[in-house]
Parts: C-alpha cells; structure tokens; sequence
C-alpha cells in the first residue's frame, strides 16, 4: 500500500519544491506589478503612474510601450538621461507624437509617469513602464479604457 522509500523520497523532495514555487512567486511580484486600471473619455487628458521610488532618475532609462497582439509593443515614450523622443530620436510610433509628456520637476524624486493628451479610442489598451536594467524591471502596468465620448444633437 504505502511504500515507504517512496514516502521519505517525497518527503525530502517537498520543502526543495516548496522554495522553488517561493523564489518563483517572488520573482513574478518584482517583474510583473499589480494591473492599474484607468478608465477616462475621448479627448480627456490621463496620467499613466509609474514611480521608481525615493530614487533620482535623472540619469537612467524608463520606457514606456503599449502592449497590443497585432504590434506586439508600441513605443510610447523613452527616457535616457534627458534625451526622448523628437526631432533628434526616432522611434516613438506615430500615434503617440505629440500626445505624450512626462513630469521633467519630478526626476529627482523617481516619477516616471507620463501623461497622454487628449486621449483617442484608439489609446486603449495595456501600457507598461519599463526600467531599462540588466535585466529590465517592469515597474508599472496600466489598463486603459477611453471610452467614445457621445455627442446628441438637438434639432
């Protein structure tokens, strides 16, 4: 019925399984953070959070993309030690230019927020801010819905 070198075997074998599923839940809570949700209407303007903590950024990389199944992931917004997207650096995807800024006074005490605006429809979807590190560190996640603003018209 029991057998019991299989038993002892498996009873060697559990808090070596039980570390690993500790390590790898671990693991996932610092790469993969906890889903924002923001739901705001066509034309408004929307702050997407993502801090670094008590830590000055003015010196490193975040980056901002929008997850999507037919881009894979759009570039929304790159920082590196003070140069982003424009004139000088390409590679932000068209959609996103011109719509998008973040808080330049609030570096130095790790926001790396960014604002979109105004807001299309288009602008839903799964956002993440991405500390660029060996390895990169997925510092926020957002999940943002912008709804069709209805317009009635009176006659």
């Amino acid at each position: 019925m029991f057998n019991l070198q299989t038993t002892s075997t498996t009873m060697e074998l559990l808090p070596l399984v039980c570390l690993y599923i500790l390590a790898w839940s671990a693991r996932t809570d610092q790469t993969d953070p906890r889903v924002t949700g923001i739901a705001v209407m066509e034309d408004d303007d929307v702050v997407l959070p993502c801090s670094f903590g008590a830590m000055d950024i003015t010196n490193m990389v975040f980056d901002w993309k929008k997850q999507n199944v037919a881009y894979n992931k759009r570039e929304v917004f790159l920082y590196e030690s003070g140069a982003m997207y424009g004139p000088k650096r390409g590679g932000q995807a068209e959609h996103f230019k011109g719509r998008v800024f973040h808080f330049p006074n609030q570096l130095t005490s790790g926001n790396a927020s960014i604002q979109i605006k105004p807001t299309k429809v288009d602008d839903s979807g799964t956002y993440i801010c991405i500390k660029a590190a060996t390895p990169p560190t997925t510092l926020s996640r957002v999940q943002l819905t912008v709804e069709c603003k209805v317009v009635l018209m009176l006659t």
